[in-house]
């Protein structure tokens, strides 16, 4: 996943410059980027991004931005409210839907009672 240097490196104008991120969804989508080749805006340009990770434990999206794989639940926080969180919880335990309703903050003890 990203590292610190990694999150500290992505501006909140560079991601919103590359991404749409529907709140009510929780679904990000590719935006035109003029600073990446014809083919990747042709193939990308207005599709879902990222993928899901699956675990034995759970599913969870996550998305290659800059060379740099970030939870989805991570960047619909830090586009929302220009701050990288430490851990979110999602309140209906399905780590797939980034709704922005559906997300909060956590510490290890709130999402460790999710298991």
């Amino acid at each position: 996943m990203a590292t610190q240097q990694q999150k500290d490196a992505l501006t909140l104008d560079h991601l919103k410059a590359s991404l749409d991120y529907d709140p009510e969804t929780g679904i990000f989508t590719w935006k035109h980027r003029p600073w990446v080749s014809n083919a990747a805006n042709s193939q990308c340009t207005g599709k879902r991004a990222g993928s899901v990770q699956r675990t034995e434990r759970y599913h969870r999206r996550r998305i290659r931005l800059d060379n740099a794989l970030f939870h989805e639940h991570h960047l619909a926080w830090f586009y929302m409210t220009g701050e990288w969180p430490d851990m979110i919880d999602h309140k209906n335990h399905d780590a797939t839907d980034n709704r922005w309703e559906n997300l909060r903050l956590a510490d290890h003890v709130k999402n460790g009672r999710n298991g």
